[in-house]
């Protein structure tokens, strides 16, 4: 046994030497390959860095040349902009020799009126006939004055108002009479005065017990209360009125709407059968003194989101009654109340407490459009 224990650690000696060759071997690979790993980075770092260097300068000529078109571009639309503005200087009246008085025999009444007036109403034909593009082609008389063959009360109305603004800016514009509202309507339809064509709304000026905020009505006590819009409807074009339902208890009755020629005042707005007016009371039918050939269908119910809608057609003279787009009548007004119904406001009875509904005015196309 004294001689099997140095053998034995010679043994184990010799198999250390041999881990320690193996391990230094393995660690030496190791080595190699890291070393290898860094050199490849080394390699694609330097590669990216050419490559960055490249890209950086095709950037900057990219920018140079887009800078470059951007400037050219620009340049480009300041000279059409001037252009079209040169264009439009030309086809409007504008602040040079605003003084200047322009005179006009319409109808064979003499109007003489500064070209300020005419500023007041850009955008419209009437601004653009004396711009220096198209004034050049309205006829003159004897005495070379211009000639206007319109309807001379109207004309006076306008240009009265717009002489007024000049001393009051914030003027509303003047009350039409009742037997010149279509001419005058017509008028300004044609001219495109903007500012004698008001977009319409609810009264906020009614003398009802009615909640009114932003065209929405809701109905507080109970009884009947008529309201109508602010504004006579337009005798130029047809116009239409809708009511969308928010709430209706009973959608059995309590709503009734139509037109009507005049504004309710005192006790009458507590009643809705007026003799100048054409209304259809839900449930049952139509209520008015102006009520002539009709086809409406009666019992009609409106429900909380309906939409219940009522267009005047002019030159008819007649109403036509929908119910969520789909025309349920039309009313002729009858010969007898045309005289009463000069002016045409769109009105609105309610009756229920709780009652609530969103008001519309303008084209039926563009109340219908809104409502999509």
């Amino acid at each position: 046994s004294s001689f099997l224990l140095p053998a034995m650690a010679l043994q184990t000696i010799e198999g250390f030497s041999e881990n320690e060759a193996i391990i230094e071997s393995t660690f030496r690979r190791l080595l190699a390959a890291i070393e290898s790993e860094r050199e490849s980075l080394r390699s694609t770092a330097q590669d990216l860095e050419i490559v960055k260097l490249s890209t950086g300068d095709e950037l900057e000529q990219m920018k140079s040349r887009t800078e470059e078109w951007c400037y050219a571009q620009r340049q480009t639309i300041d000279s059409q902009w001037r252009q079209v503005q040169e264009v439009t200087d030309r086809m409007r009246v504008t602040e040079d020799g605003q003084n200047d008085e322009i005179t006009v025999s319409v109808s064979g009444e003499i109007f003489t009126f500064s070209k300020k007036c005419v500023m007041r109403v850009e955008g419209s034909l009437f601004n653009m006939m004396f711009s220096p593009q198209h004034i050049g082609n309205l006829p003159k008389d004897h005495s070379g004055r211009y000639v206007l063959d319109w309807n001379p009360k109207c004309f006076k109305l306008i240009i009265d108002h717009l002489q007024y603004l000049e001393r009051q800016p914030s003027a509303p514009p003047p009350k039409i009479p009742k037997e010149e509202k279509m001419n005058f309507d017509i008028l300004v339809d044609t001219l495109q005065i903007k500012m004698f064509m008001p977009v319409n709304r609810v009264n906020p000026k009614h003398v009802t017990s009615l909640a009114v905020r932003n065209n929405r009505i809701t109905v507080v006590h109970r009884g009947w209360q008529t309201i109508t819009a602010e504004h006579s409807a337009s005798l130029a074009r047809d116009s239409y009125f809708e009511i969308l339902i928010e709430e209706n208890p009973d959608p059995k009755g309590g709503l009734c709407l139509g037109v009507i020629g005049h504004i309710p005042e005192g006790t009458d707005v507590h009643k809705i059968n007026f003799s100048d007016a054409v209304m259809y009371n839900s449930g049952n039918h139509l209520v008015g003194g102006a009520i002539g050939k009709e086809d409406v269908g009666k019992g009609m119910i409106f429900p909380a989101g309906s939409r219940v809608g009522v267009q005047y057609n002019v030159r008819k003279r007649a109403l036509t009654f929908y119910l969520n787009k789909q025309s349920f009548g039309t009313c002729y007004i009858k010969r007898e109340a045309w005289e009463d119904l000069q002016l045409v406001y769109p009105c609105l009875a309610m009756y229920l407490p709780d009652q609530r509904v969103l008001v519309s005015f303008g084209t039926r196309e563009e109340v219908w459009a809104a409502a999509t």
